[in-house]
């Protein structure tokens, strides 16, 4: 029997995260400063621990054993809304393997809260952020062979 082993590789873009949509992120034209934009803004939101951190904490998701034994694999998207004063809303995970790996992704991703804000006209802005995560079971070779 081949065991297997879990590999989460989180994909980077070119800014490493990335906004939902690629148009261009415009003034706000209706003064609505409650706006959420879902476009890159001047500057984007940065975990105040650094990217590279908000990485590692990802990596650390646990590949449920349910979720192994179904075969499940693949690429999960998870949405979130950084706020204007850094915190997290609206954390969604789309295209999850089954329930109970969603909740892990959720659970890991809602301890992820402290937030350097995007700015957009040198003001703090509501900004939506899609992170994908592979999941991927990966064979080990049986070493009796």
């Amino acid at each position: 029997m081949k065991k297997l082993l879990f590999i989460l590789i989180t994909t980077v873009c070119s800014s490493g995260v990335f906004a939902q949509n690629t148009m261009l992120a415009m003034a706000n034209p209706t003064g609505n400063d409650d706006q959420l934009y879902t476009t890159p803004v001047e500057v984007m939101p940065e975990y105040k621990g650094g990217m590279d951190r908000f990485y590692q904490k990802l990596a650390g998701i646990q590949y449920l054993y349910y979720a192994r034994m179904q075969n499940k694999q693949g690429r999960v998207w998870v949405s979130m809304v950084i706020e204007k004063d850094g915190t997290l809303s609206d954390v969604k995970v789309m295209n999850g393997l089954v329930e109970e790996q969603d909740k892990e992704i959720l659970k890991v991703v809602h301890h992820l809260r402290h937030w350097k804000p995007g700015m957009h006209n040198g003001q703090p802005v509501r900004v939506m952020y899609t992170v994908p995560l592979n999941f991927k079971l990966v064979p080990i070779p049986n070493r009796y062979n």
